[in-house]
């Protein structure tokens, strides 16, 4: 994920569990916000390649809060059907976007064979016109 996609993760994120941006990132420890940010923080970990001090800034911890919120949350995973539920739904959201992902790059990657195959047509037209010139030149100075 890139960081735009990040973001409207986040957003999207917040929305699906119906939490604001600015109680997730707060510096509130009640239970259900500390929850919602430990799977947020799986899941930024899973689909990105971001360090764990990244991860952190963005979510306003330290990285060795990170890593126990990721640590953490399979206990609670199996422990209590809400979590279960709540990761569930974010694991559906982020199936959403690794799927907008590889369309994105399926198209990206069409586009630079073609932009290839184009650059290999102008670099192909640009010989001939080289030596067009060149007989040009050739042919003018035989009859001069």
């Amino acid at each position: 994920m890139n960081i735009s996609s990040i973001n409207q993760f986040i957003e999207d994120f917040c929305e699906l569990h119906e939490i604001s941006n600015h109680e997730l990132f707060s510096n509130r420890r009640h239970r259900e916000t500390v929850e919602k940010r430990m799977i947020l923080a799986y899941f930024l970990r899973k689909g990105t390649q971001l360090s764990w001090s990244h991860i952190g800034k963005i979510m306003n911890r330290n990285h060795a809060s990170m890593i126990h919120y990721v640590n953490k949350i399979t206990d609670l995973i199996e422990g209590y059907p809400y979590m279960k539920e709540m990761f569930d739904k974010t694991n559906n959201l982020y199936a959403e976007y690794e799927f907008k992902l590889k369309e994105h790059n399926n198209i990206y990657q069409e586009l630079l064979s073609e932009n290839d195959k184009l650059r290999a047509r102008i670099d192909r037209n640009e010989i001939m016109i080289r030596e067009i010139i060149d007989d040009k030149r050739k042919n003018y100075l035989l009859t001069t």
